[in-house]
């Protein structure tokens, strides 16, 4: 073993001289990855995170070998961004002296992989499934977690704007689409579809673990995985974390209990008015954009397959609209979205909404208080046959598109909004299987329509018009009527 060790840190060497100055470390590193049957393979990012997690922490990286010990908690920030992680953090288990290796699977760096043409299965509506009742069903809901900031579907931007305008009341209209933009664009026979990988990034068992706890047998559970790690800064604006290994995401949040509350004390809505946020405490975009940079590259979160950081469509939009009538509650953040790009390819949510990696800024105290949507990027693509008869796409486009447009029979109000030439996109949405009963993530082309010539009174919730371009996503029904929360 020994040969083998000098022969990795003469690789090291080679790559980081400097480390040689950590030489004992180093040894006591590599030596537990070879126990561990771990494959060592030396590169710039695997020195990278070695160089680092033994600086920081070069005291608490193995002290012993019934530790378990992340070294928190810069160095599991490299755990989200798909460096070597996995290859320093050992963690001895009782006799098995195994290591948790998420590495090459929780990586946020994207790789795409082509599979055979229609992989993924049948793409049917949701419409079409819940009229048959059963088969295939596909959800064309936007999600909070994946859209930039937000990412709420038609039915909650009435309760999205009570919250930030509290003048606002909900009028019932009936919305009439019309399409006056130029000749679509070109659209291909075949058009790719995107499936994320999910894969569980860790395979230890709990029995792995050692437990004093004398409140239930551990080993009495049999076939056993490792779901989740969590833990808590117990400091001034720390943060809880979340490693959730099943769906290889990491999540970032404020530790409330460590966090100022400046409405705690409060008894009456006076002390709530008087602790309220005012226009002039939001902070500009440049800054909220510099803080989040800042967090981003403190953290180390790899953001390189994304865009730059910019502010979250859905949080400025709303805001405006407040502010325009006047009467406006000021959210507490600001909503910082880096776009993920897909082979070069930003991503959606239904309603337009840029989707990637999500760090809000607080208002009132100029820190980040959470980031989010930070998860592997590694992709398999088929390719489907494409919906290109233009009348078709542009009636499709008319009916609302994916998210319908539903006539309310109590509508005293109706408004034609005219739509533009559309660009084609690439939007996150939900396949179910209910003979499985699992969901899978894809990503499919669509068309996008913005819409134009609105009126900024009739409170249309929508930037865009989204329809599919994959074949069988669209359903040529009618739209099936979808609840909406009524503001009084």
């Amino acid at each position: 073993m020994n040969k083998k060790i000098n022969e990795i840190l003469k690789d090291l060497y080679m790559i980081d001289p400097e480390l040689k100055k950590e030489e004992k470390i180093v040894k006591r590193v590599i030596k537990q990855l070879l126990e561990s049957k771990i494959d060592v393979k030396v590169s710039k990012s695997f020195v990278a995170n070695l160089r680092s997690s033994l600086v920081e922490e070069k005291k608490e990286i193995i002290e012993s070998k019934n530790m378990f010990n992340f070294s928190f908690i810069k160095p599991v920030a490299y755990f989200a961004s798909g460096l070597a992680l996995s290859a320093i953090i050992v963690v001895p288990m009782m006799s098995s002296n195994r290591a948790i290796n998420s590495g090459d699977i929780m990586q946020s760096a994207v790789s795409v992989t082509k599979t055979e043409k229609y992989a993924f299965g049948e793409m049917t509506s949701m419409q079409n499934s819940a009229r048959s009742g059963g088969g295939n069903a596909v959800s064309l809901m936007a999600t909070p977690e994946l859209a930039g900031g937000g990412g709420m579907g038609s039915a909650d931007a009435p309760m999205m704007s009570k919250m930030i305008d509290p003048g606002f009341i909900y009028e019932p209209i009936n919305y009439i689409y019309n399409y006056v933009g130029d000749e679509l664009p070109e659209i291909s026979d075949l058009a790719t579809v995107y499936k994320r990988i999910e894969e569980h990034s860790n395979n230890s068992s709990i029995k792995d673990f050692r437990f004093n706890s004398k409140l239930v047998g551990i080993d009495k559970f049999d076939q056993t995985k490792v779901g989740n790690i969590s833990f808590s800064e117990d400091r001034e604006f720390g943060y809880n974390v979340n490693i959730d290994l099943r769906n290889n995401t990491f999540s970032i949040n404020s530790n409330w209990e460590r966090w100022p509350n400046p409405f705690k004390d409060c008894k009456d809505s006076a002390c709530y008015d008087r602790n309220r946020l005012s226009k002039e405490d939001v902070i500009s975009d440049e800054e909220a954009v510099r803080l989040a940079d800042e967090f981003v590259k403190e953290y180390k979160i790899d953001v390189s397959d994304y865009g730059s950081g910019e502010i979250s469509a859905v949080w400025r939009n709303n805001l405006l609209r407040a502010e325009e009538r006047g009467s406006m509650y000021v959210p507490e953040e600001t909503m910082v979205v880096y776009p993920l790009l897909v082979e070069d390819k930003e991503v959606f949510d239904q309603s337009g909404n840029k989707i990637g990696i999500t760090v809000s800024v607080s208002n009132r105290y100029n820190k980040v208080r959470s980031a989010y949507n930070i998860k592997n990027n590694k992709y398999i693509s088929s390719d489907y046959d494409t919906v290109n008869d233009i009348d078709e796409l542009i009636g499709q486009a008319e009916e609302g598109g994916m998210a319908g447009n539903y006539k309310r029979d109590d509508a005293k109000k109706e408004v034609t909004v005219n739509l533009d030439t559309p660009e084609i996109k690439l939007i996150q949405y939900w396949k179910y299987d209910q003979d499985s009963n699992k969901t899978e993530k894809l990503l499919i082309p669509v068309l996008s329509f913005p819409i134009i010539d609105t009126d900024d009174d009739n409170r249309l919730y929508r930037n865009n018009i989204m329809v599919p371009l994959v074949e069988g996503v669209v359903d040529d029904s009618s739209p099936m009527p979808m609840p909406i929360r009524i503001m009084e």
